[in-house]
């Protein structure tokens, strides 16, 4: 190649040898090279809008203002109080109409304002799915990460939908800088804060009867509706205008449309609605009572004793649990005394929290019944080491105590509302915590068979395992059920923020107990030693065992609370 000198350069520019494809020699650049294949740009855009309405009626006033006010940046509110008013239905319409509008893509994110489980999604993991949306990098802290998702939203033209907020303190830090993207954001709350900071609040009610009954027409067919006009009419009088009820009501038009105006006109909940939003619950729960129930389970009901569903017997059979544990275990109060008796209350305290809110819906539900899952498992196992080792009537009570409350808490709690329906696996990628956890779970099952040597009181060597003392079933009912959860965090993606609260709360109530217990043990000596896994009394210390157990234990705890706080990769 020949030499070639500018402007003034002295510096020698002259290359030589072969080069096996193009070649280009610059010296002063503005802007970006591209030497074939794609730009670093051009990426897939994302369009995540679900399916629209197959049919929307009366909303045309609203679309022509989103059209008039998508030319701007302000962001838009859509709120109604009433489930079912139709605002996801509009929006996702209308979105859908934008994609050339809009150059850098749609984004749209369900924010579980109004979730069953009272855990909304978090800002954090919203902002997370916007920047691998675009395929960036992940900075460390979420500030950071929030700082690239306001630099990358800035420089783009995207229309971000934000469904179902639960307020204005959620959707607030996801709205969009600049003048070139857009966010629409739907509530059940009026989101006054986001108005205050100068959103625009798009008229929005329910549909006037002539458009509800345009709608229940079309969905019941127009034949039906003229072969029963005055039961048409009724229901749509009972449908209140809410594009839910109407689509429910149609749903249920399985027979006469007499006879389901009739059911619902003398059902008073239905009847005496006092507003929309009420309506739309009462149709809704009138709707669920009529499904049908399996035979096995109209047959356990039928014969379930009402008792059993007096909440002071579960409480009364918890009480008796915990004071046949204490009973059981007054060897280990004498030899550990303050620690044993501070162990034991933390244990009760954990069931006291799990049965005071386990009812109360949101995330403290969640966490109490988490807590009442692995604090359960050590009394199962406890009642088990005990009947190993010395089957006496009260160790039999125990159990009996146990098993009397993990059947009445089964059948009256439900603190996760629906549990996943698939599993997906882990990414394997930057998942070293996962492998920690793997690597404790395979731990905890290689100690309970390892041969331990120790001397006894009179000089003789002996050698056990901890399965040999806790018995099979005492030692492989926390491994499974407590280990399981933890190869369940490390391997899969937990997406609802329930399920990873849930098991956050049962390994941590299992084991938070534990370590405090095991750690203690090693200052007492001989005079009370704690091996894990219920095992514990006036015997030799075996410290390494020991150690090794609540090292275990913290590498369960600790890497499982922070793989549940990672959000989900999708």
């Amino acid at each position: 190649m020949s030499d070639d000198k500018a402007g003034g350069d002295s510096a020698d520019h002259s290359v030589t040898g072969g080069v096996g494809g193009d070649a280009a020699q610059v010296r002063d650049v503005h802007g970006d090279i591209y030497f074939g294949g794609t730009r670093a740009t051009d990426r897939p855009v994302p369009h995540q809008l679900p399916a629209g309405p197959l049919t929307l009626v009366g909303r045309a006033t609203q679309l022509d203002l989103l059209d008039s006010w998508c030319e701007t940046a302000t962001p838009i509110i859509v709120s109604h109080p009433a489930p079912g008013a139709g605002k996801s239905a509009l929006v996702v319409h209308w979105a859908a109409r934008q994609a050339t509008r809009f150059a850098d893509g749609i984004l749209y994110f369900d924010l579980r304002g109004t979730d069953p489980s009272g855990i909304a999604r978090r800002t954090a993991d919203v902002i997370r799915d916007v920047l691998r949306a675009f395929g960036d990098d992940l900075p460390q802290g979420d500030d950071a990460q929030l700082a690239l998702y306001r630099s990358l939203l800035a420089a783009k033209s995207v229309l971000l939908v934000l469904d179902n907020a639960r307020d204005g303190a959620q959707a607030l830090p996801l709205l969009p800088p600049g003048t070139k993207s857009l966010a629409i954001v739907t509530s059940r709350s009026p989101l006054a804060d986001l108005a205050a900071q100068g959103a625009r609040a798009l008229p929005f009610d329910v549909l006037n009867p002539g458009d509800a009954q345009t709608l229940l027409s079309v969905l019941v067919g127009q034949q039906r509706a003229m072969q029963e006009p005055e039961a048409f009419h009724r229901l749509v009088e009972l449908s209140w205008g809410v594009p839910g009820v109407v689509g429910a009501i149609a749903g249920m038009a399985t027979g006469p449309l007499a006879e389901l105006a009739a059911k619902l006109s003398a059902d008073p909940a239905v009847a005496q609605a006092p507003d929309p939003a009420a309506r739309a619950r009462a149709v809704a729960g009138w709707g669920r009572g009529q499904a049908p129930v399996p035979e096995w389970r109209e047959r356990l009901s039928a014969r379930r004793a009402s008792w059993a569903e007096n909440p002071r017997v579960l409480y009364a059979v918890a009480a008796a649990m915990c004071v046949s544990v204490a009973l059981v275990s007054t060897g280990m109060f004498e030899a550990a005394g303050l620690l044993a008796g501070v162990y034991f209350l933390l244990r009760f305290a954990l069931i006291a929290f799990g049965l005071a809110y386990v009812e109360r819906g949101g995330p403290r539900a969640v966490l109490a019944g988490g807590a009442l899952v692995g604090s359960t498992v050590y009394f199962g196992v406890d009642a088990l080491v005990s009947i190993h080792s010395n089957a006496r009537f009260l160790v039999w009570l125990e159990l009996f105590a146990v098993a009397a409350f993990v059947v009445l808490a089964t059948a009256r709690y439900r603190p996760l509302r629906h549990l996943p329906r698939r599993l997906r696996w882990a990414p394997v990628e930057s998942r070293l915590v996962a492998l920690a956890v793997l690597g404790g779970v395979v731990a905890w099952f290689i100690l309970l068979f390892v041969g331990v040597e120790f001397t006894g009181a009179y000089g003789y060597a002996s050698t056990f395992t901890l399965i040999d003392t806790t018995g099979p079933l005492g030692g492989l009912l926390p491994f499974l059920v407590i280990g399981g959860l933890c190869v369940v965090v490390a391997l899969t993606q937990l997406e609802h923020e329930s399920h990873r609260l849930f098991a956050a709360s049962a390994v941590t109530a299992y084991f938070a107990p534990e370590v405090l217990l095991l750690l203690g043990s090693l200052a007492f000596g001989d005079q009370f030693s704690y091996l894990g896994n219920g095992v514990g009394g006036a015997m030799p210390s075996v410290t390494w065992l020991t150690v090794a157990q609540a090292v275990v234990a913290v590498v369960l705890a600790g890497g499982t609370a922070v793989l549940v706080r990672t959000p989900p990769h999708r």
